[in-house]
């Protein structure tokens, strides 16, 4: 068995279903007989699938029933190896399957499977004896032989069978593709590039009276021999665009001995991708296709509605479908609206009719609008005045002021439909040239039609009523939005103006309370001081004003950068400690356990602390306690001030941050306006903050005010650390001076902490415009740091003034924001700066503007 194992590990079997031989076949009759001449016993091929169909050479006395030769066969198969018994009287363990008791006189048995495709066999060429036997490598081989030449077998008889069923098949497809083709009720038909027919269905001939098929056609029919010639026209227009263009169409035609028909033509394609001719395809759409067109024209005009008023598409989009449905030449469709008490037409839709410039214009008048259709007594009139359904297929002998314009196209019928809203008459439409002509069974069909016009002209009227009010709504709020500009304009103009006199006062009023040459006595003095007093409470007053109208009229400037929370309140701290001892009022604060930074503007952030603080301290009880709590959440940092004051009644809350209410303090004794919250709320917001209360009456308040943590680093609001090691070096012994300009006081230390390091550098601060140019009229500055964004005048206000000034024209000056996109925004000024930086500032960027800005003596290194 060696020799036999190796030559089975050879076999690669192959997935493959395939039918078992027919009985009586001569191959396989002729290869059994083979096996048994060859072996001198008896042989058979036996197949699983049809145990009736097995070729064998059989002796008498070896006679197998059906069940034998299927359980003989199983043995094979469903080991899916040969099999061998050299003497079924002496079978081992691994052999019990075998049938002995159902062929008793077999004692010499051996199987080889045979596979056409896959792992399992799909049959066995057995041999078989009455007397044991021993059966050599020598036998294997042979055997082996004669089952591939029985698979061999197998496979003609199957691609045999194959090619059989497949041209069964074809002839049944072609059967059933000719029958198809050929009762198909809808007409069909080939043509090539010349317009030769190639072939058309019964259907085809049927409709232009032909009794002839498919095999009647000759290459000399054409077109124009059976149908008039616009249906001719379009077809063929049709046809050259699709083998043109490679691509179905479809086209409308005229009518056609009364049937409306919509014709597809498809390119025809051979083998190679050419396009040799067209398939056309012909619908019927007289009846039940019409109504379906209906319904979705309906359905598109209700669901589409404001897309098709938007686009000023609506009532052509009706016509369009209105005259496609009734295959008219010519429409319209009309408002019905009163003139004085009179019905008169308003054209929302109409077919052209145009023969000369004349009745161009007329048409121009009719679509804008500006011309109404007010005859009653013409046969519009007689519709859209008096309520009447005209229809008529001679127009011309129709009672009627006037006649057709001499030019005016051939009308051959003409409906006319009212359209009402309940009882009231609100429109009417009309069509004309019907190809199908106009009776009572169209009006009935057109009703749905008829009641969605009725449903979209209230639409329209509703839709133009509501464009009305928004537009009249725009203008007022556009009227109020300049009426606010102009009231915040009025109050920063006046706040500037007041501030002029103000400063006046205020300035003689510190003279005679500190004039040594004239000094004032007791009662001089206190009233002088009422004068300052009173002068700064009005500054301040000024100064809320000034800042809320230049937040209303939008030009408020801010800085937003990285600030230390703890920096601004041990500022406003320090500010107001003096206030708080006078009013008897004690001041806590919790120090933050780290240096927490909000992304705001210094001095605006500063102003909110001061206005909230100085309330705390203006409304607390006497004795009093104010308590100031960060609470750092997520992304976010609130900052709450809390009060032992009375509280506020909680349905009073919503009062607290507009202008100029004080919750009944303005009877009171304890000054103020009540814009400092509103003021306060609208620059937390600005920060993109938002600010709340938490009080209730007789328990104190806590206000609070959340601002977005900066997550950068924390040097972040000033300058970044030098990777580079960048250093400036100077050939002269010179000392330049540079003014920096900056209202943060964290970026000033951190400025000063730089220029330590390079003693040719001295710097001067200023935490203003005005201040730095104040600075400027008394010390000589060779370089300008300046921060964009300050309060009171900005970066570029004060660059422009600089440069206005002989003194300051090549003064080199460095602009610096934390608002990377800054540098694009110069307010349609030609005004720039020398350098720009952004914030963060990286020293070595820093220091070469430094370089380049000033003198070759200082250089880097």
């Amino acid at each position: 068995m060696g020799g036999f194992e190796n030559s089975v590990e050879e076999a690669q079997p192959r997935e493959w279903a395939w039918p078992s031989p027919a009985p009586g076949d001569a191959d396989f009759e002729h290869l059994s007989t083979l096996a048994s001449d060859i072996f001198d016993v008896s042989s058979a091929l036996l197949f699983p699938e049809n145990t009736d169909c097995n070729c064998m050479n059989l002796r008498p006395d070896l006679e197998l029933t059906a069940s034998a030769r299927r359980a003989l066969c199983c043995f094979v198969v469903d080991s899916n190896a040969p099999r061998l018994i050299e003497d079924t009287f002496e079978l081992s363990a691994s052999e019990d399957a075998f049938p002995l008791d159902l062929i008793p006189q077999v004692r010499f048995f051996v199987a080889y499977p045979l596979y056409l495709q896959g792992p399992h066999p799909v049959g066995a060429l057995c041999l078989l004896n009455d007397a044991p036997r021993e059966f050599d490598d020598q036998a294997w081989r042979l055997l082996r032989g004669l089952a591939q030449q029985a698979e061999a077998l197998l496979r003609l008889h199957a691609q045999c069978h194959q090619k059989a069923q497949e041209q069964a098949r074809s002839r049944k497809l072609s059967m059933l593709y000719y029958n198809v083709f050929d009762s198909c009720r809808e007409p069909i038909y080939v043509r090539n590039r010349s317009g030769d027919f190639l072939a058309a269905n019964r259907a085809s001939f049927e409709l232009v009276d032909e009794k002839a098929g498919v095999e009647d056609l000759s290459g000399q029919v054409r077109l124009s021999d059976y149908f008039p010639p616009e249906v001719v026209k379009r077809l063929e227009q049709g046809e050259r665009e699709v083998i043109e263009h490679h691509e179905s169409r479809s086209v409308l035609l005229p009518p056609i001995k009364d049937r409306q028909f919509e014709i597809t033509i498809s390119p025809l394609i051979d083998e190679q991708g050419d396009v040799r001719g067209v398939v056309s395809v012909a619908h019927d759409i007289t009846e039940e296709h019409r109504q379906a067109l209906l319904l979705k024209v309906l359905h598109q005009g209700i669901t589409d509605y404001q897309a098709l008023m938007s686009g000023e598409r609506l009532w052509d989009f009706l016509l369009q479908a209105l005259r496609k449905l009734t295959l008219s030449d010519y429409g319209l469709i009309g408002e019905v609206i009163d003139q004085q008490g009179t019905p008169s037409l308003r054209i929302h839709a109409i077919t052209d009719l145009i023969w000369d410039e004349e009745s161009r214009v007329l048409m121009q008048g009719l679509r804008s609008g500006d011309v109404l259709l007010s005859n009653s007594k013409s046969l519009l009139g007689r519709v859209f005045a008096q309520g009447e359904t005209v229809v008529t297929d001679d127009l011309y002998s129709q009672p009627k002021q006037g006649g057709f314009p001499p030019d005016n196209p051939r009308l051959h019928n003409y409906l006319g439909v009212p359209i009402y809203d309940g009882e009231v008459l609100i429109g009417m439409y009309g069509i004309a040239n019907g190809h199908q002509g106009y009776d009572e069974a169209l009006l009935e069909r057109l009703k749905p039609f008829t009641a969605t016009c009725a449903l979209l002209i209230n639409l329209y009227r509703q839709f133009a009523e509501r464009e009305q009010v928004m537009q009249e709504l725009a203008r007022a709020r556009d009227e109020a939005e300049r009426a606010s500009q102009a009231k915040s304009e009025f109050l920063s103009g006046m706040s500037h103006e007041l501030r002029t006199p103000l400063n006046a006062i205020l300035g003689f009023a510190q003279l005679l309370l500190n004039s040594r040459r004239s000094p004032l006595d007791e009662r001089q003095r206190r009233q002088v001081a009422h004068i300052e007093k009173s002068g700064l409470h009005l500054l301040n007053l000024i100064n809320e004003v000034l800042d809320l109208s230049q937040i209303e009229a939008g030009r408020l400037q801010l800085s937003l950068e990285a600030v230390s929370l703890q920096v601004v309140i041990q500022d406003v701290v320090e500010t107001l400690s003096a206030t708080a001892s006078q009013s008897d009022v004690t001041i806590e604060f919790d120090e933050c356990t780290e240096d927490l930074r909000v992304r705001a503007d210094y001095t605006r952030l500063k102003q909110v602390l001061l206005n909230l603080l100085s309330n705390a301290i203006k409304y607390n009880s006497r004795p009093g306690h104010v308590h100031i709590r960060c609470r750092p959440r997520r992304e976010i940092l609130r900052v709450i001030v809390s009060d032992t004051g009375t509280g506020i009644p909680q349905e009073r809350h919503d009062e607290l941050f507009q202008p100029f209410s004080r919750l009944g303090a303005e009877h009171g004794a304890i000054e103020g306006t009540g814009i400092g919250l509103s003021l306060t709320k609208k620059l937390v917001e600005r920060m993109a903050g938002t600010i709340g209360v938490d009080s209730r009456h007789g328990q104190g308040s806590d206000f609070w005010f959340e601002l977005p943590l900066a997550l950068e680093d924390k040097t972040a609001s000033g300058v970044l650390e030098d990777s580079n090691q960048t250093t400036l070096r100077s050939h002269t012994q010179r000392r330049w001076q540079v003014l920096y300009v900056e209202d943060n006081p964290a970026n000033q230390r951190l400025m000063e902490d730089i220029f330590i390091d390079y003693p040719m550098l001295e710097l001067h601060g200023a935490a203003s415009a005005e201040a730095g140019m104040r600075l400027l009229q008394r010390q000589p500055i060779d370089l300008i740091l300046m921060d964009i964004h300050l309060p009171g005048i900005d970066g570029y206000q004060a660059l422009s003034r600089l440069r206005q000034d002989s003194r300051f024209t090549d003064l080199p000056i460095i602009g610096l924001s934390a608002n990377a996109m800054q540098r694009d925004a110069h307010r349609d000024t030609a005004i720039e700066f020398t350098d720009f930086l952004s914030k963060p500032l990286d020293i070595a960027a820093l220091l070469n503007a430094i370089s380049t800005a000033l003198p070759e003596s200082l250089v880097l290194s």
